[in-house]
């Protein structure tokens, strides 16, 4: 769960200097709670850049009309300094500066705001605007920003939003920057069962590549929240499974996947056990190489128990071949 954190964080203080995170490997060695110091202490230092100059720009700014105001903004000064002002602005002040600023405008402002001025913001506006915001946000692919307004968001905003929210890639993402267990829970609870299917079919889609997200997720909430969306992934497509499968395989989270077996019946084990990704012998052999430890070794070997004949034959001299004779016993 650690890496899941330190990979949020470093995504965090990358998007935040506007770099990309592969420029700061040389914070490898920070755990989450230091990256996560480092980011507080860099957006500290740069919202107190040019605050007089700002302060006085807001000042002046009063004896123009809002219309005026908000096409200066759009078409001279920019989302980063628009973004700087509105932070010294009040929130009735933006709120009617917005209403003559484009959706897409306000997106690439909103990117750049203190994150606790914005959800205050998005409370003030009607749900058609905060929706198209929100939309423009997720083809900017701005997952960031997103996570970490909606942790701020009242209920009777987030609800009618995820309502009309049809794309599982897009909350995957931004649930990736969620921290609190309980507002997961919450936003999981207003999702609408098509919606967590399709959250669960972007998961396994490997084109997306968000099975490590969706680990994230699920070691985040509660067992109950677990039991639910391993038993709701159980009832799709046998693609699904498979492509759920191959990301495990392919990013080696067999150590916090196999745990998730105790969420489901013996008699479920059959039908897992009958994707055709188990063919691959590399799967397998992964699998046994990071199932051990009294908790795992016996979750693994009720997954061989389970395999149809000839797998189970085959499986089985392939894990003597390696010396692991205790797992076919």
């Amino acid at each position: 769960m650690e890496d899941f954190r330190r990979e949020a964080e470093k995504l965090r203080l990358a998007h935040l200097l506007a770099c990309p995170d592969a420029m700061l490997s040389f914070l490898d060695k920070l755990s989450a709670a230091e990256l996560r110091a480092l980011r507080l202490a860099c957006q500290h230092s740069l919202l107190q850049d040019h605050q007089p100059v700002l302060q006085r720009s807001i000042q002046a700014s009063k004896l123009l009309p809002t219309a005026l105001i908000a096409s200066i903004g759009e078409h001279t000064l920019g989302p980063l300094l628009c973004a700087r002002a509105c932070d010294q602005m009040s929130v009735p002040r933006i709120a009617s500066i917005c209403r003559h600023l484009s959706p897409a405008f306000m997106a690439a402002v909103s990117v750049h705001m203190d994150v606790d001025k914005l959800a205050e913001m998005a409370g003030t506006m009607p749900l058609g605007t905060v929706h198209t915001i929100t939309r423009e946000l997720i083809d900017r692919k701005e997952f960031i920003t997103l996570g970490e307004v909606v942790v701020r968001l009242p209920e009777e905003v987030i609800r009618p939003l995820l309502a009309e929210l049809h794309d599982g890639e897009a909350v995957l993402r931004t649930c990736f920057f969620i921290e609190s267990p309980a507002r997961l829970h919450a936003i999981l609870e207003m999702m609408p069962e098509q919606s967590l299917l399709e959250m669960i079919e972007a998961a396994a889609n490997e084109e997306f590549d968000l099975l490590p997200h969706a680990m994230a997720l699920l070691v985040k909430v509660f067992p109950y929240w677990q039991r639910r969306l391993v038993v709701q992934a159980l009832d799709c497509r046998d693609e699904t499974l498979d492509g759920l499968l191959r990301g495990v395989h392919r990013h080696v989270l067999w150590r916090l996947a196999l745990p998730m077996l105790e969420h489901l019946a013996p008699a479920s084990h059959d039908r897992l056990m009958r994707l055709p990704s188990w063919e691959d012998p590399d799967l397998l052999e992964t699998l046994m190489a990071n199932a051990t430890g009294p908790r795992l070794r016996p979750l693994a070997e009720r997954l061989i128990e389970a395999m149809p004949e000839p797998l189970r034959t085959r499986s089985r001299r392939r894990l003597v071949e390696q010396g692991m004779e205790s797992a076919v016993r």
